[in-house]
């Protein structure tokens, strides 16, 4: 009977070997598949696409389905994002830019806190390695049936729980303070430079800077994460190995076992480390295309009033789609990858390790070392000894597996580096005399001009700060081009002194807005001569003002933050731009707090903002169709007001030339093909 049973079990062990073997070649099989196949079918599917794309644009695209029409609209470069990923980070490179960062956000607090950690994380693998005492003890006292030794050591580790407990939570407590601190300061230091100047206004004009809001919330809070739990998953099991190999060294196994995991360690990391190096490739793309998402979710939001007007929510939904489907295919390729990458992960770092470990651990026992010890012996020191080799080997393990969140945090790490060297970029080029175009400010009262030249020696542009004895507005010569290129109109010719008030006339594209661009420092001239008032002496308002957070004070005095005016003579702003009945109703005071730009319609905007010109009393301002939604008769009051009284001379575009004409001495009119005519206007036209 024995001998059948024996053979049954045989029979049975020679199947499941032969099973295990099926499945392995199985695995191996369809992982070649993924790395291979689907790769080259990716591909061919993009090509197939991308022509598919061409061939419609020739045809015009008038008859679509909803497929064709999603996929029109293109938020991912694939073909460029793949060359893209190919080009993977160094890892020398991420280390300088995390150390440049890192230099920059931290303080003695988060000093003390990454020591806290450390601390912590010494104090636990102390405790792990008692830990593996008190359980050989405990099954010590159970195969020899010895109660009191049981008994003594059950307590000894009740006692000890608070303390584990104690640790544990600590080290989640200081790193997720250290998280917290890393990501204040970093998001203050990328606040100050985001808001210096006007570096907020020309980054969100760099096509790599769509999604600003993304970097500056989501990505800033995953890296102090990641940079936190990079540092808890690399540390510890890098102590543990250290401990336990000093241990094991000593007083077990000698110094040969150790050696060969570590040895084991630096052969399997270098494989691994460089098949995960397009990891980050993957997770830039994913966090570029979730930021498009957003992107296109607030686009929607911000428009939806005319979107509905238009019904234009098929070709909105239409766009969000693509959106949904650009991001569900840089995460189905981020899948894949994280599926292929940890099947090896756990071939080569896993359960490898566990064969080597095995290996080296035996050895100890075949040698001379344990020759003449009894079998109690062998086992005693076997379970110590495996039970700390088996701690050492998924320690290794984990080393090995970190690379996954070091490829996270070199992603992280090359996102927020990018946005801050552009930063620094843009306010490089603002700084000297302060002008955010690149050209260079000089004050004319001082009697010197410098010149900006290209690199073939050309002269280029001159901006000057009028004197403040003489205020005017001087072009001479001047090209107004759109930051691609494009030009608008050249030698641009005109003067405008203080109580010359001008009507500036045009078709769309004409360059009306780019006049005025120039003028508040936004764009760059390219060529000629530009004398311009200070900035606190020129006030632009737009069709669609701006309302700011906050009280209905802070709406009058924006962008000042406490005001220069007691709340008398704001009220009498408001009574001027006929707008006190906001307050007679009693709905609202000064002080009241709400969504202004939801709450005021589209005329008392603009009269709001035609209420700070007058709190501000600039010398010039520009009014860029800003009465377009005033009735007819208060724009005639406020415009009396703004000549007569405030005594501001105007740069107005408007539509109703004939109503306004009576307020204005010249006009500068553009013909759309590059030409312009600067007159002196007779009222009525």
């Amino acid at each position: 009977m024995t001998q059948v049973l024996s053979t049954l079990n045989k029979n049975a062990a020679d199947k499941i070997s032969r099973l295990a073997i099926a499945s392995s070649t199985a695995a191996l099989a369809y992982w070649g598949y993924l790395v291979l196949v689907r790769h080259n079918k990716r591909d061919k599917q993009a090509q197939r696409q991308q022509a598919t794309t061409t061939k419609t644009k020739e045809k015009g695209g008038d008859n679509e389905d909803d497929d064709g029409l999603r996929h029109q609209v293109v938020f991912v470069d694939r073909a460029a994002e793949r060359k893209k990923q190919k080009r993977r980070p160094d890892m020398s490179v991420t280390l300088r830019h995390l150390t440049i960062i890192l230099r920059s956000v931290m303080t003695y607090r988060e000093v003390a806190l990454c020591c806290g950690v450390t601390l912590g994380l010494i104090l636990r693998t102390l405790l792990d390695l008692w830990n593996i005492q008190i359980s050989t003890r405990v099954e010590s006292a159970i195969i020899t049936a010895n109660t009191q030794q049981l008994k003594h050591t059950l307590i000894s580790f009740a006692i000890t729980t608070p303390t584990l407990a104690f640790v544990n939570n600590i080290i989640k407590f200081f790193a997720d303070k250290l998280s917290l601190r890393i990501r204040y300061n970093l998001s203050r230091i990328l606040y100050d430079k985001y808001m210096t100047g006007l570096t907020f206004y020309h980054l969100s004009q760099q096509s790599d800077f769509q999604n600003v809001d993304q970097l500056l919330t989501a990505d800033v809070d995953k890296f102090a994460s990641s940079i936190v739990e990079v540092y808890s998953n690399v540390s510890k099991p890098i102590l543990d190995i250290v401990l336990l190999v000093h241990r094991m060294s000593s007083s077990y196994t000698g110094g040969n076992t150790p050696a060969i995991m570590i040895g084991w360690l630096a052969f399997v990391g270098s494989i691994l480390t460089q098949a995960r190096r397009p990891l980050a490739g993957y997770i830039i793309r994913e966090t570029q295309c979730e930021g498009q998402l957003r992107f296109v979710h607030s686009r929607l939001i911000q428009n939806n009033e005319e979107i509905a007007f238009f019904k234009g929510n098929q070709k909105e939904k239409h766009t969000l789609m693509s959106a949904l489907d650009t991001l569900q295919e840089a995460l189905e390729d981020l899948i894949l990858f994280k599926f292929k990458i940890g099947f090896m992960d756990n071939i080569v770092g896993r359960y490898s390790s566990t064969v080597v470990g095995y290996l080296a651990l035996a050895m100890p026992f075949f040698s001379a070392r344990y020759a003449e010890s009894s079998s109690e012996e062998r086992l005693n020191q076997y379970y110590v000894s495996g039970r700390m080799m088996m701690k050492l080997a998924e320690s290794i393990t984990r080393v090995i597996l970190a690379g996954q969140d070091l490829s996270k945090l070199s992603a992280y790490t090359q996102r927020v580096k990018s946005l801050m060297d552009s930063m620094d970029s843009l306010s490089q080029s603002s700084s000297g005399h302060g002008n955010s175009s690149g050209v260079v400010e000089t004050s004319k009262s001082k009697e010197f001009a410098t010149s900006n030249t290209d690199a073939n020696g050309a002269s280029g542009a001159i901006v000057e700060i009028c004197d403040k004895n003489n205020p005017m507005i001087d072009f001479k010569n001047v090209t107004l081009s759109t930051p691609n290129g494009d030009i608008l109109v050249k030698n641009l010719t005109f003067t405008i002194k203080p109580k010359q008030s001008v009507i500036i006339a045009g078709p769309n594209g004409s360059g009306k807005s780019s006049l005025f661009r120039v003028l508040g420092n936004l764009w760059k001239v390219e060529s000629g001569k530009l004398v311009r008032p200070p900035t606190e002496q020129l006030f632009y308002i737009c069709q669609k003002p701006y309302m700011t957070l906050g009280t209905l004070r802070n709406q009058i005095i924006f962008p000042d933050t406490r005001s220069k005016l007691n709340d008398e003579q704001l009220v009498d702003i408001l009574n001027i731009v006929e707008l006190k009945y906001l307050l007679d109703r009693g709905e609202h005071s000064l002080d009241s707090i709400q969504d202004w730009q939801d709450v005021l319609s589209g005329g008392e905007k603009q009269r709001m903002a035609l209420a700070r010109l007058i709190y501000h009393k600039p010398l010039f301002a520009i009014l860029d169709e800003c009465t377009s939604a005033v009735a007819i008769d208060v724009e005639q009051r406020i415009y009396k007001y703004l000549c007569e009284s405030l005594g501001c001379t105007l740069l107005s575009v408007t539509h109703r030339v004939k109503q306004l004409a009576k307020f204005h001495h010249l006009i500068l009119e553009f013909d759309g093909c590059g030409s312009f005519e600067f007159k002196r206007l007779t009222a009525p036209i």
